[in-house]
C-alpha cells in the first residue's frame, strides 16, 4: 500500500516531469526557468504539501 506522503510526492513529480519536458521542447524560455519549474513544483510544492498534511494529521488525531 502506498503511503499518503508517497502519493502526494508522486502526484506532484509526475506532472512536473511531463511539464518540464513539454516546456523544454515547446518554448524558448531561459534555461533557469525550466530549473525553477522543476524545483518549484517537483521539490518545494510536495514538501509543503507533505508538511501541511502531517501537521493537519497531528492536530486532528
Amino acid at each position: 500500500m502506498v503511503s499518503r506522503e508517497n502519493a502526494i510526492i508522486l502526484a506532484c513529480v509526475v506532472p512536473t516531469t511531463v511539464a518540464y519536458f513539454a516546456l523544454t521542447s515547446l518554448t524558448d524560455w531561459p534555461g533557469w526557468t525550466y530549473t525553477a519549474v522543476l524545483l518549484g513544483f517537483g521539490v518545494v510544492l510536495p514538501s509543503l504539501l507533505v508538511g501541511y498534511d502531517s501537521t493537519r494529521g497531528e492536530a486532528s488525531g
